[in-house]
């Protein structure tokens, strides 16, 4: 019953090693893990009012997943509940981090760009012509939305090309090794609270390549995400 609060109070885990190993990072890793809980926050309370104009499909919960969560708030909101806003929040951390951590990097608080938030603005708007004109399951949707919004920041950031390729390789690598091992613990996980009938039945090591895709979408956008907002770059370790 409680195997996805054990997985989120993993990644928090992984987080506060982040948070305490860097402190150069902090700010980041707490405005990125903010920025994208609202979003989907935001996304999530956005879907019941377009969906009420517009058929858009079937929330995630049931239609993708549905594991057991505390006093079943998932299946009441068809998005969120507290094991999410959780893993939201430290994934968030983690993914802004990544990259400055696993290749010696530190953010340059120089501003040379200025503040832009346009990918975001567009990977909110393009999960939603996707989400209609795709009726499939929802992580794909979410998945190509996320990496159109990449491929704005990288035309807009071109210098961001290489943060956010190896932010999503890093971050897809480490997702893989942490569901691998929560595999290990919880072997029913996948089969018991995945819808299978959406899935396309390709895995690695046991785990679905939509989780895979998602990762690796998310890593893409969200690595270089603070850098892009704020108009500042990362610069090598001294």
């Amino acid at each position: 019953m409680y195997e996805y609060l054990i997985g989120a109070i993993i990644v928090f885990l992984v987080w506060t090693i982040f948070f305490f190993v860097r402190k150069d990072l902090r700010k980041p890793i707490v405005w990125t893990g903010t920025f994208y809980l609202t979003f989907n926050l935001i996304l999530a309370i956005m879907w019941h009012v377009v969906d009420r104009f517009v058929d858009i499909g079937q929330p995630i919960v049931p239609s993708y997943w549905n594991p057991p969560t505390l006093f079943s708030l998932t299946r009441i909101t068809g998005f969120m509940g507290i094991e999410d806003v959780l893993f939201i929040f430290f994934m968030g951390g983690i993914g802004a981090a990544t990259y400055e951590i696993f290749l010696h990097k530190k953010i340059n608080l120089k501003r040379t760009y200025r503040p832009h938030f346009i990918a975001l603005t567009m990977t909110f708007i393009l999960f939603f012509v996707f989400a209609y004109a795709l009726p499939i399951n929802i992580i794909y949707p979410y998945s190509f939305a996320t990496i159109c919004g990449a491929v704005i920041v990288l035309f807009e950031r071109r210098d961001l090309i290489k943060h956010s390729l190896l932010g999503g390789i890093v971050f897809v690598v480490m997702y893989l090794i942490a569901y691998f091992l929560y595999n290990l613990a919880f072997p029913d996980f996948i089969t018991s609270f995945y819808s299978q009938e959406v899935l396309e039945g390709i895995s690695l090591l046991g785990i679905p390549f939509e989780e895979l895709l998602y990762a690796f979408s998310f890593g893409l956008l969200w690595a270089p995400l603070y850098e892009y907002a704020h108009g500042e770059k990362c610069v090598d370790e001294k």
